[in-house]
């Protein structure tokens, strides 16, 4: 059975930042009708039936009326309380039901949300709120053929579905809550975003693995506040001891806020470590360049490993005679993985290579030396177990 569901979030685009920011507004109607063409897009392929999260404003019931569609349209029966909550039950029902994709309408508030309970349900991401790197303003039409060809299988996930990571919030031991762009603690209490709208009263921001020119991006949209973007190079098993014995720190952005940052490590770890001080953009695809040639690394050896078996070499020997090239390095040449398994597979390594290429392409570049890590990794690792993560890196012996 193909299972696909619709969020559209009637609050999204009505925040404060309407008023002092000059940001754009989607009113209901408009929701309706891009939930209209969705539905009309969703009619090429074959679908058995469509969910819709019901909302005070009737998007749903708006966009269905006079319709006439070759599968079930429904509203979700729960309760309806104009918050944040309508979201995050109607995506823990959805995932439930097996739904095999979801299209949302909102920003990142909206999307940060449904990220946080769908699983590994492929999204549709719509802009129809304020979006700083998530949703995308994409024509409804279009929207539902894509969702419902990824939901039938006719176009498949590694074509078409990009793995994005998350970050997470600990109060204590406890996950309280989750962000997809970033995470921003403000001196006051407010609801939503309707209120963070003074700069002086933020006291941080924390960024994830981006790729180059979002921070910048960033610190043009909140001049007010000094970002520098410094990536981190640890193991989730051994992150505290990693951190705080990393070969170098890599720090970018304004050359007066990266000093800054380049005395607090010097004061806390000693004026003898190495740091690099550079731009944004540079420290940004420092952290790919990293990542991406372990992944390339670990795909390579793979290769090798099978071309052992064919001519029954000794792969331990070809190991140990290959790492004491001293210009090689021991790190991710163990076969299989410490996982057990071939290949790589986590949540960085897969999206960061995924991200990447996907980056370049946008530049008019091929990367064909990443594109065949990443199809090889899809031949010795069919299992695909980064489909089944919920955004959370899952890492053992890896730098990343």
């Amino acid at each position: 059975m193909s299972l696909v569901g619709i969020i559209a979030n009637p609050a999204s685009g009505k925040d404060i930042r309407r008023l002092i920011s000059e940001a754009g507004a989607v009113d209901n109607r408009d929701k309706a009708r891009v939930v209209r063409r969705v539905l009309r897009g969703m009619a090429v392929g074959e679908l058995n039936e469509v969910v819709l999260m019901p909302d005070r404003f009737g998007i749903g019931a708006q966009a269905v009326d006079g319709l006439e569609l070759p599968f079930r349209v429904r509203h979700l029966d729960m309760p309806v309380t104009g918050t944040q909550e309508d979201s995050l039950r109607a995506t823990q029902y959805l995932r439930q039901q097996g739904a095999t994709c979801v299209v949302v309408l909102g920003g990142d508030g909206t999307h940060r949300v449904v990220a946080k309970e769908c699983g590994s349900i492929p999204l549709v991401a719509l802009s129809t709120g304020t979006n700083n790197v998530w949703p995308q303003h994409t024509e409804g039409t279009l929207a539902g053929m894509a969702a419902v060809l990824i939901a039938q299988g006719t176009v498949s996930r590694e074509t078409a579905v990009q793995q994005t990571k998350r970050l997470e919030v600990f109060l204590g031991e406890d996950l309280v809550d989750i962000a997809l762009v970033d995470i921003a603690t403000y001196a006051g209490s407010f609801t939503g975003s309707k209120a963070v709208w003074e700069p002086d009263r933020i006291g941080e921001l924390i960024l994830s693995t981006v790729v180059p020119g979002t921070t910048r991006d960033l610190q043009n949209k909140f001049p007010n506040i000094n970002i520098v973007f410094n990536p981190e190079f640890l193991t989730e098993r051994s992150a505290y001891f990693d951190f705080i014995s990393q070969t170098r720190f890599i720090i970018g952005g304004d050359l007066e806020n990266v000093k800054k940052v380049s005395k607090l490590y010097r004061h806390r770890f000693g004026k003898s470590i190495s740091i690099i001080e550079t731009d944004f953009e540079s420290a940004e695809l420092t952290k790919y360049v990293c990542n991406t040639f372990f992944a390339t690394k670990v795909s390579f050896l793979n290769e090798m490993k099978l071309l052992s078996e064919k001519v029954n070499a000794n792969w331990d020997d070809v190991i140990d005679g290959f790492v004491r090239d001293g210009r090689v390095g021991h790190s991710h040449t163990q076969i299989p993985g410490p996982d057990g398994k071939l290949g790589f597979g986590g949540s960085c390594f897969p999206k960061d290579v995924q991200a990447l290429i996907k980056f370049a392409e946008e530049l008019s570049i091929e990367l064909s030396v990443l594109k065949g890590t990443w199809k090889t990794n899809l031949l010795v690792r069919p299992e695909k177990d980064w489909e089944n993560l919920l955004g959370r890196a899952v890492v053992d012996n890896e730098e990343d």
